[in-house]
């Protein structure tokens, strides 16, 4: 196992000392332009997406190579257990993707922590845990991709996209991305076995690789709902394309305004004293409340905006520290 582990380093070292530096020049050339600690959320989800991807081709690559019959067939017939040999493929994948991910990072942390004026608060220390992490479910993915039936587990893909739509936050979303690398693992450890294309017959297995699939079922129902909307949309026929929205719809409501939404809760009232109501609606002045969403969370990875003022004045930055 350690010789197997030892001979995946060797293969791929080129490879992730290149992206190490590829990914430590463009960090270091960006916090040369702007302050990365202080970027709103989608910079981070744009890094995050690039690294999911990385690690994605990396599995693909690794185990598409090792997929065909006979290279897989001398995989697997060694001296020791299946999982072990899985064990040590994707053992030294983690490995690499932390020197080409993490690392970088870090450097670049340290650097703007201890050379420049800059802000980096202790929430930002486990970022670049957070993208290694965001990684190896990208890795996980593409490999369980090329090992298992290609018929479904392309669902695997998804997994890592639920990142984008959990609601956890700081050391929270760490967990939430180990779950996921845990999950992912699970389901390339059903998969690695002589006959990748078998079913699994473990009731609990069949689960596990029925969970993403059904996932996927849900993503395509929603594409599909997505496409008839662009349809209805270039027909000219949909609600939000209308001069006038159809009555008590939420596009007639979202498009009111104070008078006109207090006019339209009380349009149906049957209460004696709704007319009075309305002539009073129509004398005030109606100031409008909108309810606060995505608010920033104490220990978070990242920033919903840029938590700095600049005081052009006394030519000053105030940056907000948390």
């Amino acid at each position: 196992m350690i010789d197997l582990f030892k001979g995946e380093l060797l293969r791929f070292r080129l490879w992730a000392a290149a992206a190490c530096f590829a990914n430590l020049a463009v960090l270091g050339f960006l916090s040369r332009m702007v302050d990365l600690a202080q970027q709103p959320i989608v910079v981070y989800q744009v890094f995050g997406a690039v690294y999911a991807a990385a690690g994605a081709l990396l599995g693909m690559y690794q185990m598409g190579s090792y997929r065909k019959p006979n290279q897989w067939l001398n995989l697997l017939h060694r001296p020791m257990h299946r999982l072990q040999v899985a064990g040590a493929l994707t053992g030294a994948a983690t490995l690499l993707l932390l020197l080409a991910v993490a690392v970088p990072i870090l450097l670049v942390a340290a650097y703007q922590d201890s050379l420049t004026a800059r802000v980096v608060d202790t929430r930002h220390w486990p970022l670049p845990v957070a993208a290694w992490l965001i990684a190896v479910s990208g890795y996980l993915a593409g490999a369980y991709a090329m090992v298992a039936n290609r018929r479904y587990s392309f669902a695997a893909f998804l997994v890592p996209n639920l990142f984008l739509y959990s609601q956890a936050s700081g050391v929270a979303m760490l967990g939430v991305q180990a779950v996921a690398i845990a999950f992912l693992a699970m389901l390339l450890a059903i998969a690695f076995k002589p006959d990748p294309a078998a079913p699994p017959h473990n009731p609990l297995a069949v689960l596990a690789v029925a969970l993403p699939v059904q996932v996927g079922a849900y993503f395509l129902a929603w594409v599909l709902g997505f496409g008839v909307e662009l349809a209805w949309t270039a027909s000219g026929t949909h609600p939000l394309n209308m001069p006038t929205p159809p009555k008590g719809g939420s596009i007639e409501a979202d498009r009111a305004e104070g008078k006109d939404m207090l006019l339209l809760g009380i349009a149906g009232s049957r209460d004696p004293e709704a007319a009075q109501w309305r002539e009073q609606v129509a004398l005030s002045d109606v100031y409008t409340v909108y309810p606060l969403r995505s608010l920033p969370v104490r220990g978070s990875l990242t920033n919903l905006s840029p938590l700095e003022l600049e005081d052009g004045e006394h030519n000053v930055r105030w940056v907000f520290s948390s």
